[in-house]
């Protein structure tokens, strides 16, 4: 039976994903692509996904309100406002700017 090639790299326990060449810090298991565009689309969504429910579930929540509430003007507010909340955390989240909720940055 063959044996599986061994990698040429070293796996560090303390960072499976790897880490970040500019301060060693360990990376995320989650990606910032697929997080800045799940907050982009869907407010909220993106920052569940990387666990971080102090700012997502008040987000889907307050879209949901206005959502709810858009045959008064103030539902169409909360809407407008959350949407934009969403598309500069999204712009965030995709620059690298944002962790994961245990402090890693993201892949």
């Amino acid at each position: 039976m063959a044996q599986p090639l061994a990698s040429p790299y070293p796996v560090d326990p303390q960072a499976p994903y790897g880490r970040d060449p500019a301060t060693g810090q360990p990376m995320s298991n989650k990606s910032r692509k697929v997080a800045g565009w799940w907050q982009i689309v869907v407010p909220g969504i993106g920052r569940l996904y990387i666990g971080d429910t102090r700012i997502g579930i008040p987000m889907l929540m307050v879209n949901f309100i206005g959502v709810v509430t858009t045959s008064v003007v103030i539902g169409w507010a909360l809407v407008i406002a959350v949407a934009i909340w969403g598309i500069c955390d999204g712009i965030n989240i995709l620059r690298g700017q944002v962790t994961d909720s245990n402090g890693r940055k993201l892949r």
